[in-house]
């Protein structure tokens, strides 16, 4: 009993943790879109996502390897030390490399991507590069000691820090420049936090018991983590990077505001993963495919029925919403359909983001890399076809395959090499509401009967969620 609710107090501020992270996300960019220009803002949005390439590429992967390595002996403040030194020691040293390769690439990326804010953004934010390694690596050993509440806080700390800095800067009136720096300056804070919070858990060292470091272990361990998760997030951003080597930076922005909100409700689903992963190893390990499939069944509707609730308002009311948060900046508004594109791939992306660590759950992680490796291919390929000729629309169209790619790799792999099947005939009617609630703006019809179709598609969305529960579509395996 303690075990387990300990586990629901841990998941509960991992889940305020990925909140936390997804509005100060949203609230960063209406902060910066308020004060700035259009152009700049699609130069800021640009370099935010290289700098999050960056930052992930940072730690090498060893901040993965270091739960996997470091919650076994969260107990044994000597072994957990040595565990917490050498991935300590990796991360400066991969943080140091990932920086100046960032800095170094400034002036190239600007002339790429025609975006010539980048030549004084990505310089200023190559300094957080280092300390967002270590503090990946330090959030990572509070996951391993499972001090999830010291985690959720030190996030909220970072993303407020942010904000208030990034605040600061635009009101004395330093522009773009200063809404970059204030980025390393927040990570900054946050390693101030974290530092402490863990040296008072163990006993630094960098060496175990045999006088032997983790490095090498660290490394070997975390480099697939970090393949997969590199391309995982290319995906997400090869859109957006292609259309800024083809359109204006003022085009950027309102495609990235337009992504921004259509993706913001998503990573609440990812961070389910922290809960279902273990569930679904355990299962697995016990040769349960059957509770597997039921639970991936459930999560794959739950998800999409979530994502709906929060797709179709947005669909309906783009236009309404992009104008009360800009209303300086009216031209914002241009993306609602490219953002009903997004949100139609985000749709499909939900039947497959809770469980996420389906294949590194039954060890078989290849295959995470590769239905990542899927979703970059279909939105790169999408994205360089179809800019060109339709701009915005092309880079959301792009989106849509790398979603469509992602969900059919992961179904694809499921069922051939786990002999799971996660969807079902009820998920594929779901997609079918969605599309026509998603798209009900772009019928031909009056205002009001748009809206009707629209509340009605969200009306049958609720009716088949009230059906699975009157038939009990997942009851908990004992």
């Amino acid at each position: 009993m303690a075990a387990t609710s300990k586990a629901i107090r841990d998941s509960t501020w991992s889940g305020a943790a990925t909140a936390a992270d997804v509005f100060s996300g949203l609230l960063l960019i209406l902060l910066v879109g308020n004060w700035v220009s259009v152009p700049e803002l699609g130069g800021y949005c640009l370099a935010l996502g290289i700098y999050v390439l960056f930052s992930a590429a940072s730690t090498l992967g060893v901040d993965s390897a270091a739960v996997v390595l470091g919650a076994p002996c969260a107990g044994d403040r000597a072994r957990f030390g040595a565990v917490a030194g050498s991935a300590l020691k990796v991360a400066l040293a991969s943080g140091l490399v990932a920086g100046l390769a960032l800095w170094a690439g400034s002036v190239p990326a600007a002339w790429a991507l025609r975006a010539p804010s980048l030549r004084v953004v990505l310089p200023l934010m190559a300094v957080g590069v280092p300390l967002a390694a270590l503090n990946k690596t330090l959030w990572a050993l509070l996951n391993a000691a499972r001090r999830m509440r010291a985690f959720a806080l030190c996030v909220v700390l970072r993303d407020a820090a942010l904000l208030g800095l990034t605040w600061l800067a635009l009101r004395g009136g330093w522009g773009l420049w200063g809404a970059a720096a204030a980025l390393p300056a927040a990570e900054g804070l946050a390693f101030c936090a974290l530092a402490p919070l863990v040296a008072w858990s163990v006993t630094l060292s960098g060496r175990n018991r045999d006088g032997c470091g983790y490095g090498r272990e660290l490394v070997s361990l975390g480099w697939m983590t970090l393949l997969a998760g590199l391309v995982n997030e290319a995906g997400l951003r090869i859109d957006v990077m292609v259309l800024a080597a083809f359109t204006a930076e003022s085009d950027v922005a309102v495609y990235s505001l337009a992504v921004f909100i259509a993706r913001g409700p998503l990573p609440l689903l990812g961070a389910l993963q922290r809960v279902t992963t273990p569930v679904i190893s355990a299962y697995h390990a016990a040769g349960e495919l059957r509770k597997i499939e039921e639970l991936t069944r459930f999560l794959a509707r739950a998800g999409t029925l979530f994502m709906l609730a929060c797709a179709v308002p947005i669909s309906l009311f783009y236009k309404e919403l992009v104008a009360l948060l800009y209303p300086a900046k009216p031209e914002l508004a241009a993306g609602a359909d490219a953002a009903r594109l997004v949100l139609a791939g985000v749709v499909v992306a939900a039947a497959v983001s809770p469980y996420g660590g389906l294949f590194v759950a039954a060890r078989v992680p290849r295959f995470s890399t590769m239905a990542a490796a899927a979703q970059l291919a279909g939105a790169g390929g999408g994205s360089l076809a179809l800019i060109p000729f339709v701009g915005l629309v092309g880079a959301a169209t792009g989106a849509w395959l790398g979603s469509v790619a992602l969900a059919g790799a992961v179904f694809l792999f499921a069922r051939t090499h786990l002999g799971v099947r996660p969807w079902s005939g009820s998920l594929l009617a779901l997609w079918g509401i969605g599309a026509v609630g998603i798209g009900a703006p772009l019928l031909p019809l009056p205002v009001a009967a748009r809206l009707g179709v629209g509340l009605a598609a969200l009306g049958a969305a609720a009716a088949v969620a009230a059906r699975f529960l009157r038939r009990g579509i997942y009851s908990t395996p004992r």
